[in-house]
């Protein structure tokens, strides 16, 4: 939840500059991330960004490379000039940053169906957006196309059983780092495709676990999600013999001595439950 105050000082500080009053009809100011999720913490702060047409852009970046060097203006990171990016800047009074993107950028971003462009920009909080274009593009940023949604399904699922199909062999080697991170990777493609199946964009890696349990697949696979972080937090690999097999005579039935390996096995029967339907996601082998 946005408080008022916090929107109202945000919009403040931009008219008080001559270079945001000149540009002011013509650009969009927005504020994205977690905060306006209602997944932050103690430890989160209020992301903004100002949006300006790309015609314009780069007389504004120009200002304010000027306004860091002068003492101006406040940047977390000055050094990103050198390399022609913008820095993120300070707001006095608010616990946050802003950055300066073209609406050109975002909208190319979202037209190539950029998920974690999605999530930020389909859950924006629109502060200032007068000639409703940025409005144009959260519409977009909120959905996909069926097509679109389906291969991303097939893509994450099968990304998800390659990560799981190459930790195997290291299982039997015993070789810990491997399987951390071959599984970790396993285990970033589970939670993207939590929030797939729901038709909804996944964010960056650092709120997609606290996305991916808003989800049905999140809330469904919470203990074997959970279970999968704990047994890649151990010290070593963890080996006990199970009462029964699912698959005696397998290939791989020796990998059912491993608690990691049978979670994901668990894991996988949801997902490929879950999307069976999807004629174009087929089963992994």
């Amino acid at each position: 939840m946005i408080a008022p105050e916090m929107s109202s000082r945000v919009i403040k500080y931009f008219e008080g500059f001559e270079i945001w009053q000149r540009r002011w009809k013509e650009s969009a100011i927005v504020i994205v991330g977690s905060v306006v999720r209602g997944i932050e913490d103690e430890y989160a702060d209020a992301d903004v960004l100002a949006l300006v047409p790309e015609c314009v852009y780069r007389d504004v970046y120009e200002w304010y490379r000027q306004a860091v060097e002068c003492g101006q203006i406040e940047a977390v990171n000055p050094q990103a000039f050198t390399f022609d990016e913008f820095p993120l800047t300070l707001i006095p009074g608010i616990a946050g940053h802003y950055k300066l993107h073209s609406f050109e950028e975002v909208e190319a971003k979202i037209a190539a169906y950029d998920d974690v462009e999605m999530w930020i920009h389909g859950n924006a909080v629109v502060l200032h957006d007068p000639s409703g274009r940025y409005g144009n593009l959260q519409t977009r940023a909120r959905t996909y196309p069926e097509d679109i949604l389906s291969e991303k399904k097939r893509t994450h699922f099968l990304e998800a059983w390659y990560a799981a199909s190459a930790a195997s062999s290291q299982l039997r080697r015993n070789d810990r780092r491997s399987v951390a991170l071959t599984m970790t990777d396993c285990l970033a493609h589970l939670l993207r495709l939590c929030c797939l199946l729901d038709g909804r964009p996944f964010p960056y890696d650092k709120w997609l676990y606290r996305e991916a349990m808003q989800t049905q697949a999140g809330r469904d696979l919470r203990d074997v999600l959970e279970g999968m972080f704990g047994e890649l937090a151990r010290p070593e690999i963890r080996r006990d013999e199970p009462k029964t097999l699912e698959r005696p005579g397998h290939r791989n039935a020796d990998l059912e001595v491993y608690p990691l390996y049978r979670l994901w096995r668990k894991a996988k029967a949801y997902f490929d439950k879950r999307i069976r339907k999807d004629s174009t996601v087929g089963r992994a082998p």
